[in-house]
């Protein structure tokens, strides 16, 4: 193991030179056998801080775990995350996140996160931000991901979040917490509205899976975001 400087300037314990410098492809296939899952395609995460990446999946609800607490759990400090979902019907979609995932009950800006599906050819459809991208990702520690205020949802949380500026919620999050096998969609707000997005396949049914991809390499402690809140210090509310 050797100490690299990532891209932001940051210290990171990195893999092993010949796995390091390994190509792209071949990292995936590695997951892949490894993990028995397909990872995502190299032009879903081409142009984001995952390109070229060796990709691991961090969270799969059904491995993991169907509650918030479990998403949380699993991907909480692991930097930029991809977001895959499946329906029963056989439907991917998902998104980008560039800030990763804190637990902050706040939200954040960023102009480099999207939200996606497969249309019936396979290709990944991306809708964008709109403008700067402010409150375009949501980190609810009782709900999964959450991407704008409406635009693509997984997991809304059972009860309204107390947190934002005033501090993270101190209500039970176990009791309250989202089911991620359920989500709800509606572009527009934060992000382009696309004519096509089948925003009706998403609210119905149930999913079979979610499967949240970061980048392996790096250790999750010390995993960069784009830009993420600090966590709030224990007292805090007083």
């Amino acid at each position: 193991m050797s100490t690299v400087f990532d891209d932001c300037g940051l210290t990171t314990h990195a893999m092993p030179s010949v796995m390091r410098m390994a190509p792209a492809y071949h990292m995936l296939a590695f997951v892949a056998a490894a993990t028995g899952l397909t990872p995502p395609s190299a032009e879903l995460v081409a142009g984001t801080s995952l390109a070229g990446k060796n990709l691991e999946c961090a969270y799969l609800a059904s491995r993991d775990g169907w509650g918030a607490s479990d998403f949380h759990r699993c991907v909480d400090d692991c930097g930029s995350t991809l977001v895959v979902c499946e329906t029963q019907r056989g439907l991917t979609f998902g998104g980008f996140n560039p800030l990763g995932y804190r637990s902050t009950d706040d939200y954040g800006a960023t102009a480099n996160a999207f939200i996606f599906y497969t249309d019936s050819d396979g290709v990944a459809r991306k809708s964008r931000v709109l403008g700067s991208g402010d409150g375009c990702i949501y980190d609810l520690a009782k709900g999964g991901p959450q991407f704008g205020a409406s635009d693509l949802i997984v997991g809304r949380p059972k009860a309204a979040t107390m947190g934002g500026f005033t501090g993270p919620d101190t209500e039970d999050t176990i009791s309250a917490q989202g089911d991620l096998r359920t989500a709800t969609s509606s572009p527009g707000s934060s992000y382009e509205r696309d004519p096509s997005w089948p925003a009706s396949a998403i609210a119905s049914g149930k999913l079979r899976d979610v499967s949240c991809w970061v980048n392996a390499d790096l250790a999750r402690s010390t995993a960069p975001a784009e830009f993420s809140l600090p966590k709030p210090p224990s007292w805090w509310p007083f």
